[in-house]
């Protein structure tokens, strides 16, 4: 059989990653032909935010700031407030929609989950000043506190823009949450994406059936995590003092992404 340029395999799961590997090559090679993508302008609101934290000889945003930029562009995120000391919290706990999450905010703090600055769910005003009290402790210093609605979702999603080794600016889509790591369900493309990549990239990667219905959640509004994507290909190429970013989780709120978390790192 070999002779005849069959193939011959000494077990199925052999066969079964052949059989693999031919579909993914027939799903690359069938792309469409890449088209040219327009940049939309860059924003000067945006440009200050960086400007800002340059000047503070900061290497990264802090999570405020880094998903305000996103949000002048369009991207999803949570209404959050920003909570400088305990006085301006006694003003705000009570207009506060529980249950909320607290975190520190933070330009030298990337990682906050880890150092146990994330607290959630906070379930009422007293909890939410004790919440206040127990960052500021554990963080070491005093730092702002971001506070929002904690946003309900069973489905987690990460993506992200970084400088690819001889590519240049990529984007990568995956599995969010505490899988990324652990899986690494991620699929990448060189930016700027088109709107037919960013929807490429969607069922790219293992876990697409989450996109579906799923225990009792909606379809996912794939318009608009395929938007999500192309919208943050672009930032980094508005903005090239941005060396990274990073959006993980993106929770599936109903149909809707919604930007969690986010961090842009700095060229400097």
């Amino acid at each position: 059989m070999l002779e005849k340029g069959i193939p011959v395999f000494d077990s199925p799961e052999k066969a079964a990653k052949a059989l693999a590997v031919l579909l993914r090559y027939k799903e690359v090679t069938e792309r469409l032909p890449y088209e040219k993508v327009s940049l939309p302008k860059a924003s000067p609101e945006a440009a200050a935010i960086i400007e800002k934290a340059i000047k503070n000889k900061q290497k990264a945003l802090d999570e405020h700031a880094a998903k305000t930029l996103l949000a002048i562009y369009g991207i999803p995120i949570p209404d959050e407030k920003l909570i400088a000391s305990k006085e301006e919290l006694d003003d705000v706990v009570a207009s506060l929609k529980y249950p909320v999450v607290m975190k520190a905010c933070h330009p030298d703090i990337m990682h906050k989950t880890e150092k146990g600055l994330v607290i959630l769910p906070v379930k009422d005003r007293d909890e939410a000043k004790d919440a206040f009290s127990q960052i500021q402790k554990r963080a070491g210093f005093a730092t702002p506190v971001l506070v929002y609605t904690l946003v309900e979702g069973k489905r987690e999603f990460m993506a992200g823009a970084l400088n690819q080794k001889g590519f240049g600016k990529a984007v990568l889509f995956g599995l969010g949450g505490i899988f990324t790591e652990a899986l690494k369900d991620i699929t990448f493309r060189v930016a700027p994406l088109t709107k037919r990549d960013a929807f490429e990239m969607l069922y790219d990667i293992q876990a697409k059936t989450l996109l579906g219905k799923f225990r009792n959640e909606d379809e996912v509004d794939t318009s608009s995590l395929a938007n999500l994507l192309y919208v943050l290909s672009t930032v980094p190429l508005l903005h090239p003092e941005i060396s990274e970013i990073d959006c993980n989780p993106i929770i599936i709120s109903g149909s809707k992404p919604v930007v969690i978390d986010a961090l842009v790192v700095l060229n400097n």
